[in-house]
């Protein structure tokens, strides 16, 4: 009886415990933090609110906009319409006439305007677009200098004369042109992808007032932006993969201020979701990039972009700029450097989206701009 009588005393503390850490779990999880609700595969979370990537987008942490609305105190609004006349807990917003709007479209590193050829041709099919400006910064010539062609020794001198001669200011005054020369027919709207993002950050913020005033948007796509002071270099060491991928990919010329991309790798990273004739096309056709833009320190200033709506459209699945870096690169400039203009969209997609996933990728686009379809 002595031996029955503990037995039952050991069960019943074990049942006392089992049921004590039901209890504990039920009320955490009656009790759980809002930052821990669950969303379906297809949403993400914005504070306490799921939403769809592909139509809405999260901004200051918490408060889901549709994408290319932006806030006013706490309340979205399309900016493009209507204006935000007080920024505080009274809002106020006012019509405005829908802007005309002019797309320059600036290609990345070892690419020409050409990557942008699918994208414009789906824009102008499907979308009221008054123009679309494919921009071709120095330093590159279709069908020559191309990274799939061996440089020859006898023409390295002439080639290194050539790129020592390719700077920053080259790439100044390409975009400055653009701008002047299609401003008169609308509110521009720059769509930058890669490396050019640093560069036009750079040199929009140093652009005069009246060139500043014709600008409307900037679509950064998959892109760097860096902190004043700094290179575009210096931002290939914010994650060692990042640093070892770069490595492998590209190759230097002695002597020489050009960097080419080994074709063999680069379909693999950059095009991960084309077809296969279509990454083939977009290799044999990757050029030598000049490197004196790239070791130069950029001078941006934030408060110049203060009235430039600013997008930044993160690329999940990109192989060439790893959506770690994307994240270090948005991060440093949302929180340490303060651009609370910059809203991000994030697209399920590699690094090239405006040649392997088109389609898609005009409709977000469309969506950010509030374009109307023809």
């Amino acid at each position: 009886k002595h031996t029955t009588l503990i037995t039952s005393m050991r069960i019943a503390a074990i049942i006392l415990i089992l049921l004590g850490s039901l209890m504990l779990i039920h009320a955490a999880v009656e009790h759980r933090t809002p930052g821990t609700r669950r969303c379906s595969r297809s949403e993400t979370l914005c504070g306490n609110r799921c939403y769809d990537e592909d139509e809405q987008w999260c901004l200051s942490g918490n408060i889901v906009c549709q994408i290319g609305n932006t806030l006013c105190g706490s309340s979205c609004y399309n900016p493009d319409t209507h204006n935000c006349i007080n920024n505080s807990t009274s809002i106020t917003v006012r019509p405005r006439p829908a802007n005309k709007f002019v797309l320059l479209l600036v290609h990345g590193a070892w690419h020409t305007a050409d990557i942008w050829k699918r994208t414009t041709d789906k824009l102008k099919e499907d979308y009221k677009v008054e123009k679309i400006v494919s921009v071709n910064l120095s330093g590159r010539v279709k069908g020559q200098n191309t990274c799939e062609i061996p440089l020859q020794p006898q023409n390295l001198g002439s080639a290194a004369q050539y790129y020592s001669q390719v700077t920053l200011g080259n790439f100044t005054a390409d975009i400055q042109s653009a701008i002047e020369q299609n401003k008169h027919l609308g509110k521009i709207v720059i769509i930058s992808h890669s490396l050019s993002g640093a560069y036009v950050q750079s040199i929009v913020s140093n652009l005069t007032v009246e060139h500043q005033s014709s600008i409307s948007s900037i679509v950064f796509v998959a892109a760097y932006m860096t902190a004043p002071g700094k290179n575009v270099l210096e931002y290939t060491y914010l994650d060692p993969q990042f640093n070892t991928l770069i490595t492998n990919l590209t190759f230097p010329f002695p002597n020489a201020p050009m960097l080419c991309v080994n074709t063999t790798n680069a379909p693999e990273i950059f095009y991960t979701d084309c077809s296969s004739s279509v990454r083939e096309a977009a290799s044999r056709n990757l050029v030598y990039e000049p490197v004196i833009p790239i070791t130069t320190p950029l001078a941006n200033s934030l408060s110049e972009l203060s009235n430039i709506r600013q997008v930044y459209i993160k690329t999940l699945d990109d192989e060439a700029l790893p959506v770690q870096t994307q994240d270090k690169i948005i991060n440093e400039q949302r929180i340490t450097l303060g651009n609370t203009r910059l809203a991000v969209s994030n697209f399920n997609g590699d690094h090239t989206p405006q040649l392997c996933s088109v389609n898609r990728f005009v409709r977000r686009i469309a969506a950010i701009l509030k374009l109307k379809r023809k």
